[in-house]
């Protein structure tokens, strides 16, 4: 925006001296010699030239000056960004979406159901939770992108993921510490039968496997998640893969319209009477549960 505004008053100015110098012709003094005309004439377009040359060299020091400053910026920007790559983004998606294959697995599949298969799916749901807890300790939970409205949409990605599973604060706090990073379903599944409060909460999942609309909603807020993030950071890492990005498919470009259907119905509360914002609030959750439970044909 600066950068328009300063070849726009270039282009003020020039049009400035252009329709000056069309009306030295009512003025000029052609009684003058043919000389001292000249040496006017040479004197004047030496002046536009110089006032002209002095605003463009201003223009384009203070676009050299933003460029450098948006380089910059930009190489700090990406340096975080490939750490917080490696040490978080990555392994959220990575976990969010095993979490969702899983869980439609079980969904779909009798034999996927047996205890084994179930620990699998908690046991990559804690590992998508202590990566969260990771960025929240190290990161406060900041999620940095180059696109606003895709860190606000993980963030509700999150907290959806977290209420359809039903699990409690303290529940998700003790599956986070239940196993260490670098540990294995297998190592998972020993802390479960040895721990009656992990054996607990297993089976509080297991039940919760029951309820087939959360479960569905749950998978596809995961999914989204997973989706979400790979777009996000593939596009920033265009310039390596040299083409565009993964897109999106069509169920979670749904879900996301919706989630920004819900950002501008928030921005517009305080216009609203609490009963209209209500029903306009519960419209659009209704459409959203709606879309989601029709993403799955049976």
């Amino acid at each position: 925006m600066r950068k328009i505004k300063l070849i726009l008053g270039f282009i003020l100015i020039t049009f400035f001296f252009a329709l000056l110098f069309l009306s030295f012709k009512s003025f000029w003094p052609e009684e003058w010699p043919e000389a001292a005309q000249a040496t006017l004439a040479a004197a004047i377009t030496a002046g536009i030239v110089s006032i002209l040359g002095t605003y463009l060299k201003f223009v384009f020091d203070q676009i050299s000056s933003k460029t450098e400053y948006d380089q910059k910026t930009s190489g700090k920007m990406l340096s975080k960004v490939h750490t917080y790559a490696e040490e978080y983004y990555f392994p959220l998606g990575a976990y969010a979406g095993s979490s969702a294959s899983q869980l439609n697995k079980i969904r779909l599949n009798k034999k996927a159901s047996r205890i084994e298969e179930k620990q699998l799916a908690l046991f990559f749901i804690t590992k998508y939770f202590q990566y969260v807890l990771k960025l929240s300790i190290k990161m406060g939970g900041l999620i940095l992108l180059q696109n606003f409205d895709s860190e606000l949409y993980l963030e509700q990605l999150n907290a959806r993921t977290r209420g359809n599973l039903k699990l409690t604060t303290d529940q998700i706090c003790r599956l986070q510490k239940s196993i260490a990073l670098e540990d294995t379903p297998r190592d998972f599944s020993i802390e479960i039968h040895g721990n009656s409060e992990l054996t607990k909460i297993y089976e509080t999942f297991e039940k919760w496997l029951e309820n087939n609309s959360n479960v569905k909603k749950t998978i596809t807020y995961f999914r989204c998640y997973e989706e979400l993030m790979h777009h996000e950071l593939n596009s920033i890492y265009r310039s390596w893969y040299q083409k565009k990005a993964p897109q999106i498919s069509p169920d979670c470009k749904k879900v996301l319209r919706i989630f920004k259907k819900l950002k501008k119905l928030e921005e517009k509360k305080d216009k609203l009477s609490k009963k209209k914002y209500e029903e306009k609030r519960e419209a659009e959750e209704e459409n959203l549960n709606g879309s989601i439970l029709g993403f799955f044909k049976e």
